[in-house]
């Protein structure tokens, strides 16, 4: 077996644990995070954790390798699962894929990736959350009989076309991922039912017209970008001293990311698509550096109150080593230090509702959030009147909105100051679902109302502009 099979090894869970936390001595360092961020538990009791997503409504679904998906809401760990499926858990094989229907508020659709004991295999699988319970499985890809339980991949995520990519590792077969006719080690692009969408870059086989891109190893997560579009792929490299850790754009249709022939990035390889960043494999102490990359995310910053230099970055992590790092998602990006000592065996990192950053730490069977406060403590945004919430620079207070709405938003806000004042509301993926208000203002209480009957049920950003900064609450319409 490879030294970066991400522990999940073929020793009993117990074993990998205290294999694992040896190579984790800097977890004994003291954690850092940025001026006015904080770890925050969200939640612990959970059973080798692997992904997690979110509803709109503000709902945190968390999936456990050994198949439970469970709800976390309202500040509560559910004690019954969602849902409860059989599925392989040896190795990297179990429940490794999680995704939620852009158009769930009307749908109620999940996207599962997990192993079905049958061969086995891995299976992607449509199921509808009524209430807190997944029900009517409806497979709409299944992939080929496995060998060895590595390398399974088991990236969802939802291009902003409506389309669900999927991330198949190459089962340790080094020669798939050239294949176009092997669904091994590749992104699959697909529609909500499992067909062949218009536009891949491919025709032929049932494989090669589902295939979006090609030349990976093991793409363990991704993310798309709401607001660019933009579409990562983290793959997992191969040995330590050689290897890489990569960040693939995998936006454009038919890119060829060179595996297995070539990792990191190649000056002279024709048709091959280097990646946006990659870092060398190494464990130990080293920041920066790691074993495998097990998560990234963009973030949204208008559903945010992180300071702007984060807006629009790319966040990610990696198995071995306790940091999380980011990006600006261009050509000849750097890294840029954010946070380390932030936890053991971290899985999976994705942006919440709350516009924090949310990740699981597989060592101790929890999931924690990055919260920023500025000034105050973070504001709490379940209350039925939100408040503007984590910038203490604006002289403006919200006093009253209800929460949620119908057909009729009413705002009434305070401004200590003079200035020029926007009030507008987006959707979640910052696109801009109305302008409120966009006027000069005196220092004083101010109310106004907007007619919302055009807008979808769903959670919207009331976004507060005060002489151009900006700080936003989540508000749901019913």
């Amino acid at each position: 077996m490879h030294q970066r099979d991400k522990c999940f090894t073929a020793c009993k869970w117990q074993l990998v644990l205290a294999c694992c936390l040896l190579f984790l001595s800097p977890l004994a360092k003291a954690q850092t995070l940025p001026a006015n961020f904080q770890r925050v538990l969200v939640t612990g009791g959970l059973n080798r954790p692997t992904v997690l997503a979110f509803t709109p409504d503000g709902r945190l679904l968390i999936g456990n390798q050994g198949g439970q998906l469970l709800v976390y809401k309202n500040g509560t760990l559910l004690s019954t699962p969602a849902l409860s499926l059989s599925v392989t858990s040896d190795n990297e094989r179990g429940l490794i894929g999680l995704a939620v229907d852009p158009n769930f508020a009307t749908n109620k659709f999940i996207y599962i990736y997990y192993t079905h004991p049958s061969g086995p295999h891995n299976r992607v699988s449509r199921f509808t959350l009524n209430g807190d319970v997944a029900s009517n499985e409806v497979a709409i890809l299944d992939l080929p009989t496995l060998g060895q339980p590595f390398h399974n991949g088991g990236s969802l995520t939802f291009g902003n076309d409506g389309k669900l990519y999927v991330g198949v590792g190459d089962n340790k077969i080094n020669s798939t991922p050239q294949n176009l006719d092997s669904y091994f080690g590749k992104v699959l692009r697909i529609n909500t039912d499992g067909s062949v969408p218009a536009g891949n870059p491919f025709s032929g086989s049932a494989a090669r017209s589902r295939v979006w891109a090609y030349g990976l190893r093991n793409p363990w997560t991704s993310a798309t970008d709401p607001v660019s579009g933009k579409i990562y792929i983290n793959d997992v490299g191969e040995n330590a001293g050689s290897g890489f850790e990569e960040i693939n754009d995998a936006t454009v249709a038919g890119r060829n990311f060179g595996w297995p022939t070539f990792q990191g990035n190649c000056s002279n390889c024709p048709g091959v698509t280097n990646p946006i960043y990659s870092y060398p494999i190494e464990r130990g102490s080293t920041v920066g550096r790691g074993c495998a990359i097990n998560g990234g995310t963009f973030l949204n910053g208008s559903i945010s109150n992180y300071p702007a230099q984060y807006h629009g970055k790319y966040f990610f992590h990696d198995y071995c080593n306790p940091w999380v790092d980011f990006i600006n998602p261009a050509a000849g990006a750097t890294r840029n230090g954010f946070g380390t000592a932030l936890g053991g065996n971290l899985t999976n990192i994705e942006q919440g509702t709350d516009g924090n950053l949310y990740y699981i730490s597989r060592s101790n069977n929890s999931v924690y959030k990055v919260v920023y406060s500025g000034a105050a403590a973070p504001a709490d945004n379940n209350a039925s009147v939100a408040p503007i919430k984590g910038n203490p620079e604006i002289p403006a207070v919200l006093i009253k909105t209800p929460n949620p709405f119908h057909n009729n938003l009413s705002v009434t806000f305070r401004l200590s100051l003079p200035g020029k004042v926007q009030l507008a509301l987006f959707d979640l993926s910052g696109k801009p679902a109305g302008i409120i208000l966009d006027s000069q203002l005196q220092a004083g209480e101010h109310s106004t109302s907007y007619n919302t009957s055009s807008l979808n049920a769903g959670v919207y950003i009331l976004k507060l502009t005060h002489d151009g900064k900006a700080s936003s609450t989540k508000l749901i319409k019913e």
